[in-house]
């Protein structure tokens, strides 16, 4: 047998122990908590892998948690009507567990135009990345209890669950038109336009 041929071996090798050990269902959780430490109850707390969503609530003690994740890429997304998203995005390899600490609301105020500047009704927000920390698939959570992020008639859209002086990054869609990414829209009063 060539070296090359060795050396492939040892690599599929090493990826068939690797893959095979990780194939079983990983346990995520952990706590929900405000900045000064204390619990939060009743958060909704979501766990998106490739578009599967799970769905809980966290206990009295703030504590979620999901038995069944895979070796894929997550978003673990926490939520309480008053407070701030929190969340954490990456790829879990083994078992996880860690906070997710809420803070104070602040409101993104945006109003969805086309090209001639008339206000685009049931525009959405597909999904969002928060501060550049987690990402939010907003599409797949709403039939999860998600609230629905959709313009009205005057292609107005209020996000109040962005951190206080934080900052969103969207993709917004219709069905008549291209979707739209947003690089960058701080919290503030100030409504903001968006084509």
């Amino acid at each position: 047998m060539r070296l090359c041929d060795c050396r492939f071996v040892l690599v599929t090798a090493v990826a068939l122990c690797v893959l095979g050990g990780a194939a079983g269902a990983l346990t995520i959780k952990g706590r929900v908590l405000l900045e000064d430490g204390k619990p939060v109850e009743g958060a909704c707390v979501w766990l998106e892998q490739e578009r599967s969503v799970q769905r809980c609530l966290s206990s009295a003690e703030g504590r979620f948690s999901f038995d069944n994740a895979a070796v894929r890429p997550t978003n673990v997304v926490a939520w309480k009507e008053g407070f701030c998203l929190a969340g954490r995005s990456g790829l879990p390899v083994e078992d996880m567990e860690f906070d997710l600490v809420m803070g104070p609301a602040g409101s993104v105020n945006l109003r969805v135009t086309d090209s001639n500047f008339n206000p685009v009704p049931g525009s959405r927000i597909r999904s969002m990345i928060v501060c550049d920390a987690f990402g939010v698939a907003v599409e797949d959570l709403v039939n999860h209890g998600f609230p629905e992020l959709r313009a009205n008639d005057k292609g107005e859209i209020t996000l109040n669950c962005v951190p206080s002086g934080g900052f969103v990054k969207l993709v917004v869609g219709h069905h008549r038109f291209a979707d739209s990414s947003v690089a960058y829209l701080p919290v503030r009063e100030k409504r903001q336009d968006i084509q």
